[in-house]
């Protein structure tokens, strides 16, 4: 998924040239802008998506019903908008499933989802379930937490196959409760949300929470000062002096 990222079009171009085979590949896009960048298409599979903004219902619900539409034995990769690929990334990744099952995940960190870099069979996501419920923020850690909770193992090593170039810088915060980063706070603190349930899985939970404490949400200007007893509380102050930009 793309945000006014033209480089999307060099990820795809290096993605499917530095490839072996292209059959192993099935490209899945979705670009949130007026302006409809020159993407190929390699394949009748692929599948290439333009949204305006009040088309938008948030990276999460898309990336949803995406994975939805895959086939149950097929593997994800999930990759930034800009990335650059290693010679026949495709075959080092069949090599990297010979030694690993279906339940083990190859991420940029180990016990890790990454956005930036996962590769990973659909069967986990039809048992954990992908985070619907969030509009911008918090799919990482939701993911994070289940799959380790489930006992679902992640590897670090992605970032030999595929490298990140630098990032956009963020300029967006889910300012919104309707955008449910608080529910993400609340399933770290107890296990369990409005949406997610780990109670089953407590202990598990409990320690991989306390072990990765969930990031607070960021903003490049600063205009909140964010302390632990109030990251979820949502108030009138998170705009003071920057009407313009609401």
């Amino acid at each position: 998924m793309s945000y006014r990222d033209k480089r999307i079009i060099e990820t795809i171009d290096d993605a499917f040239n530095k490839c072996s085979d292209i059959s192993n590949i099935r490209s899945s896009i979705i670009i949130q802008d007026s302006y409809h960048h020159k993407i190929q298409k390699f394949s009748a599979t692929d599948e290439i998506k333009y949204l305006l903004w009040d088309q938008f219902e948030g990276f999460s619900r898309h990336r949803a019903a995406g994975i939805q539409s895959i086939p149950e034995d097929n593997y994800i990769l999930f990759v930034s908008s800009a990335t650059e690929f290693q010679p026949h990334w495709d075959r080092k990744l069949k090599e990297w499933l010979l030694e690993h099952n279906v339940n083990e995940v190859l991420s940029k960190k180990e016990d890790a989802f990454s956005l930036d870099g996962t590769f990973i069979n659909k069967k986990i996501f039809s048992d954990i379930g992908y985070p619907n419920y969030l509009r911008m923020m918090g799919e990482e850690e939701d993911i994070s937490i289940k799959l380790y909770a489930k006992s679902y193992k992640a590897y670090s090593g992605i970032d030999k196959i595929i490298i990140n170039k630098e990032s956009k810088e963020q300029d967006y915060i889910p300012f919104s409760v309707t955008h449910n980063y608080d529910q993400v706070q609340k399933l770290y603190d107890f296990g369990f949300n409005n949406f997610v349930d780990l109670k089953p899985y407590s202990d598990r939970a409990k320690f991989y929470a306390n072990k990765n404490p969930i990031k607070k949400i960021y903003h490049q200007l600063n205009e909140v000062e964010y302390r632990d007893q109030d990251i979820r509380k949502l108030d009138e102050n998170r705009f003071l002096h920057h009407g313009s930009r609401v």
